[in-house]
């Protein structure tokens, strides 16, 4: 009888273990999807300041 019942604790962890897997997992889908877009933004930010930079020094050049 105490297996049966150690039994189904088990699984009941191991599922429960499992749930938490799977939401960690959707999580950090979701930080690495948002991290992506971030550094797409940043480097289109950098490539306008790059230019604003270019345009400056052309400017003083002249």
């Amino acid at each position: 009888m105490w297996s049966l019942i150690w039994g189904g604790e088990v699984s009941r962890q191991i599922s429960q273990a499992r749930e938490i897997v799977a939401s960690s997992k959707r999580s950090l889908d979701d930080v690495l999807f948002c991290h992506e877009r971030v550094m797409k933004e940043l480097e289109e930010i950098r490539g306008i300041h790059d230019e604003k930079n270019i345009l400056t020094e052309e400017l003083d050049a002249t």
